[in-house]
């Protein structure tokens, strides 16, 4: 059989970098990679929300909740065998090809149909021409290079950042300039479509493999892809179930409120805790075999994602009056509450990203499929009930309540008794940030609903004020924590080692 495809950087390859070192360093590329593609759709959402209307945000936000339903139907997660077989061929490569652009256009077909009966269930006509668009936007984007999955394979990510980066900018290239021109939630619809085609574009201008058709490998690919694809149904039912309800018992404008509210919410949890997954799951997966790397990795991940990530969520939720006049102006005031509420229930989330990767690296996707389920079946049912007696702010509690009381305690029983992870491996490299985030929380949200005023400019300074006080009190818990447990390893004495030196060198500037 042919190799692998020969898609390997030149210089010294990740492969040779010990496999702390590959994690890192893929690491550090997938986060810099989705830092950039957050500060662009940051910035790109506070001009679209100041041109753009929440019914405009609610409308695509409607006809994606359609679109993601359908894909669900037809997603297999064709690289992740690709990268969990360390022995994949070209045929492997060139089949899973295949496979998505045979299935993309199986669900363009399925889009193109429904799209009549989809604006019949929103009772709103204009769903049906943005899916038609939606759709053959979605058709081009399978015919991306599948050679981008040896990076994440071999543990290389620089190229991806640039994929990533280049499919963002030209996102916007589109988006923004339409939004001036048209004040219209078309050029949404438009960037979507641009985005689309530049990943195309790129990836066989960044890359010298070129797929072929074939189908050799299929059913191989499908024996391990069955659960991704059952998983991903589960999903769909346990992270779009809100927007359904909305759209369906209420209006596009609430849609477009709880949708933005979960997009910022979101952000620290998008920027840090995916692309750290997205470089992990390879470095699981050969680490698999070990018990000790394999716990000694998935803390490291933890820690990392608890340091930083828990106090940015709950920074955002405590000062979300403060946040929303100054990203998005006046007109979103409505969305305050609704930030404050899912940026909380992204805080705990956040905590039990990484699960997904160990299961899936130690070759059990089935684990993760039931945790998903149980989380579904728990969820739709807790959001209908919200939005049913209090409104859209029900969705909102929904989301929170069942964070705390069913997602987490299910992901971790499930992780617990059927991987090598121990209760300790969770609990030691959490509770600092854990306790430094609920004292920052604490002090800070008083201040800053106190001092909230729906004019930009004058909630801008207060803005700043708080957060960093925020920040303070923050370090400082992690300091006074950190020091009564005995300054343990982790990611605190991993941060200063890295922090220290730069400040040793900028002090010595200085002085000279």
């Amino acid at each position: 059989m042919d190799p692998q495809p020969p898609v390997a950087a030149p210089g010294k390859r990740p492969a040779d970098l010990p496999i702390k070192a590959q994690i890192a360093r893929g690491i550090a590329w997938m986060a810099g990679a989705r830092v950039s593609v957050q500060v662009l759709g940051l910035i790109s959402t506070m001009i679209l929300a100041r041109l753009l209307t929440p019914a405009d945000f609610g409308l695509i936000a409607m006809a994606m909740s359609v679109v993601a339903l359908l894909e669900t139907l037809s997603y297999f997660g064709f690289e992740m065998p690709l990268i969990h077989k360390q022995d994949a061929t070209r045929e492997d490569f060139d089949s899973a090809w295949t496979l998505n652009i045979i299935l993309a256009g199986v669900v363009c077909t399925m889009i193109a149909l429904v799209a009549p009966y989809a604006a019949g269930f929103y009772s709103e006509p204009r769903i049906e021409v943005i899916l038609y668009c939606v759709a053959a936007g979605h058709f081009f984007l399978s015919f991306q290079n599948i050679g981008t999955v040896i990076f994440r394979k071999q543990l290389n990510f620089k190229r991806d950042f640039a994929l990533q980066v280049a499919q963002k900018v030209s996102m916007l290239a589109v988006t923004i300039p339409l939004a001036f021109a048209l004040r219209s939630y078309w050029a949404l619809v438009a960037g979507m479509v641009a985005g689309n085609v530049a990943a195309v574009l790129v990836s066989y201008l960044f890359l010298p493999y070129r797929p072929k058709f074939c189908l050799r490998s299929g059913k191989e690919l499908f024996g391990f892809s069955k659960w991704l694809q059952i998983n991903s149904i589960l999903q769909y039912v346990r992270d779009t179930g809100a927007v359904l309800v909305l759209g369906r018992l209420l209006d596009a404008n609430a849609v477009g409120v709880f949708s933005l509210a979960r997009e910022t919410a979101s952000l620290p949890s998008s920027t840090l805790v995916a692309p750290l997954n997205r470089a992990a799951f390879p470095g699981y997966a050969r680490v698999s075999h070990d018990v000790q790397l394999l716990r000694d990795g998935y803390k490291s991940i933890l820690g990392l994602v608890a340091l930083v990530v828990v106090p940015a969520t709950a920074g955002i939720a405590a000062v979300a009056a403060l946040i929303v006049p100054v990203a998005f102006g006046p007109k979103w005031q409505a969305v305050v509450p609704f930030l404050a509420l899912l940026s909380l229930s992204g805080a705990s989330r956040s905590l039990t990203a990484s699960t997904i990767s160990v299961h899936y690296a130690t070759g059990q996707p089935s684990k993760q499929t039931l945790t998903t389920g149980i989380q579904a079946v728990t969820l739709f049912p807790a959001v209908a009930a919200g939005v049913a007696y209090f409104g859209a702010i029900g969705a909102a509690w929904a989301y929170l309540l069942h964070s705390l009381l069913i997602f987490m305690p299910v992901c971790y029983w499930i992780l617990l008794r059927t991987t090598p992870i121990r209760l300790s491996d969770v609990l030691e490299p959490v509770w600092r940030p854990i306790l430094a985030a609920a004292t920052m929380f604490v002090v800070t949200k008083p201040i800053a609903d106190a001092w909230a005023v729906p004019d930009t400019l004058e909630a801008l300074p207060r803005l700043i004020v708080v957060v960093l006080l925020g920040v303070v009190v923050y370090a400082c818990g992690i300091a006074l924590f950190w020091s009564i447990a005995g300054r343990p390893e982790g990611a605190e004495k991993a941060l200063l080692r890295r922090v220290r030196p730069r400040l040793q060198r900028l002090l010595s500037r200085n002085e000279s």
